[in-house]
């Protein structure tokens, strides 16, 4: 069961604007019909993951790393106060920076003040863009969580409680956005507020009450010939049913599951029935792992996703789903596993599949119900700036109306143009971004079916999904790789450029900066690198590819 692709958007967007990003500033009178679009960069010098440079350490609000291993700023006013790196991308063209950073180190106690020495580095910072001629989006780079001291899951990036959980409210979301907006809102340098950059596996928090079981599929059900099979599996114990057990593909990021028949389409017997649950179990030593149940409407066919439950190995696990259409026209389940790198070894089973009635919250309600506090938030100081929401499950432009459902943000300023919906978009097959020695030939069989898959088909539907719901849109992170088939990626990322230009759709690279040379899609090189005086000197195989598409003087 596979999530059907919408058609390819087949004609220019050339009405009142539906993609492009205006920021503070360039707004004017014909705006509605002339949007303005920004050619960006990121340029990071920030520590994302969940380890310190150690490869020990946890990183958490009481243990933010050494300023200067574990993370810093190109400038910084304090220990690097050279404008070399940034005068270098000013002059390539780019004159719009994305200023990324951790909120446990700006707040390392929530709804407390921000940390006067993070704020005078990022201060310092601005003030350079500002010198350079250029400008930047604020991004707060957590991926929906917040690494407290003691919180679970420390090690990875996207550890910590996450957003809408008891210790991290969506009242502390708003307070730091608030508290930013306050500190940086008057700088001639900010542009934007990106609110959280990639929201994800962020936890499903409620209680639920299913009593009608779901009709689970036999021992002889299949669902892709090339996608392995399903065997009844009795040894794990959970409930009274025998379990389905899923062995994936090799190397494969997700599992759909064979389609889950409701149990009948009379559901007037079982009272209140609004959701789907199910129970999983994850294989100890399978590696981290999450799932989202789909329900299939039987209106129109289309599938429709809940929000990510990240897997315990060794452990059932309930997850539940509401779906945002009527339950009576529910045609079948399915699940979604996702991890970094399936393979046959590592085998989920599925247990009590049934329908009922919940106050369970998934991870994307989680993520609507916060943003739009966040934007309330920021809008209540009065301030104007265009804000910028990320899509839930990484941001994936990949079936982004699918995960996000309809737009959901009701912006007080009542200004389209200034509430933009964010998505990434990297290339590889699991469009991770975690590149290797992959090439358009072994990611999509060519570079045409590259540019098939990826323009005509994600970056299409995105801008569908703009277009049909007349909203903006923008690309915060889009990167390819310069080391391995330069030439041949390059190919690709001109489709990719054009048909952003012709669409108007804005865009950020990721990413460059001298803590990131190693990196096989950083763009420019520097002489020295993860060292305080490092320099932004080179080029890289896809820096010609990029600047043909800066306008003149920037942009």
């Amino acid at each position: 069961m596979r999530l059907s692709r919408a058609a390819v958007v087949s004609a220019v967007i050339a009405q009142a604007a539906v993609v492009a990003l205006l920021l503070s500033g360039c707004v004017g009178s014909d705006a509605a019909t002339q949007p303005a679009t920004v050619h960006g960069i990121s340029n990071s010098g920030v520590s994302y993951d969940g380890l310190l440079s150690d490869g020990v350490t946890d990183m958490t609000n009481e243990n933010p790393g050494q300023y200067g291993k574990d993370w810093f700023y190109e400038v910084d006013g304090e220990q690097h106060t050279s404008l070399a790196s940034l005068r270098f991308l000013s002059d390539k063209g780019y004159k719009h920076d994305r200023v990324s950073f951790r909120w446990e180190r700006l707040q390392p106690t929530l709804f407390g003040p921000l940390d006067p020495k993070e704020v005078a580095r990022i201060t310092a910072y601005l003030d350079a863009l500002q010198k350079v001629g250029m400008d930047a989006i604020i991004d707060l780079h957590n991926y929906g969580h917040y690494k407290m001291a003691g919180s679970p899951n420390l090690d990875t990036g996207q550890g910590g409680w996450s957003l809408g959980q008891e210790q991290l409210p969506y009242s502390a979301f708003a307070d730091v956005w608030k508290r930013i907006v306050k500190q940086w809102g008057g700088h001639p340098a900010v542009s934007g507020w990106e609110l959280m950059n990639e929201p994800t596996m962020m936890a499903t928090t409620g209680t639920a009450s299913f009593k009608k079981t779901v009709t689970p599929p036999g021992a002889d059900t299949s669902w892709n010939a090339d996608d392995g099979k399903v065997t009844q599996s009795t040894t794990l114990g959970h409930g009274d049913d025998s379990s389905v057990e899923y062995a994936p593909p090799e190397g494969g990021q997700w599992l759909y599951s064979p389609g889950f028949t409701g149990a009948d389409t009379d559901r007037s017997a079982a009272g209140k029935v609004d959701s789907v649950s199910a129970w999983v179990y994850l294989d100890p030593g399978s590696g981290p792992a999450s799932v989202s149940l789909m329900a299939q409407d039987g209106t129109d066919g289309s599938y429709h996703l809940g929000g990510q439950m990240n897997l315990v190995e060794g452990q059932w696990t309930q997850v539940a789903y509401a779906p945002d259409f009527s339950m009576s026209d529910v045609r079948q389940y399915g699940l979604l596993f996702a991890g970094d790198n399936f393979n046959g070894s590592r085998t989920v089973h599925v247990d009590d599949l049934a329908e009922g009635s919940s106050n369970v919250v998934s991870g994307l309600q989680h993520w609507q119900a916060a943003s739009q506090k966040a934007v309330e938030a920021i809008r209540a100081t009065g301030d104007s700036h265009t804000i910028l929401v990320g899509g839930y499950d990484w941001s994936r432009m990949a079936n982004y109306g699918t995960i996000n459902g309809k737009p959901w943000i009701k912006d007080p300023l009542a200004q389209p143009d200034k509430l933009v919906y964010v998505a990434h978009h990297y290339w590889d097959k699991l469009r991770s971004g975690a590149y290797g020695n992959q090439t358009p030939e072994s990611e999509f069989g060519s570079v045409d079916q590259a540019v098939d898959t990826l323009v005509d088909g994600e970056f299409g539907d995105f801008t569908e999904w703009l277009e049909s719901n007349n909203v903006y849109g923008a690309v915060t992170e889009v990167g390819w790789p310069a080391k391995v088939a330069s030439a041949e990626w390059n190919k690709v990322a001109v489709a990719w450029l054009e048909y952003a230009k012709e669409h108007g759709v804005s865009w950020w690279y990721f990413a460059t900066g001298t803590t990131w040379i190693d990196q096989p899609y950083v763009v420019y090189s520097a002489s020295k690198h993860w060292v305080l005086g490092g320099v932004l000197d080179g080029n890289t195989g896809q820096s010609k590819t990029i600047e043909k598409y800066l306008p003149a003087g920037g942009g």
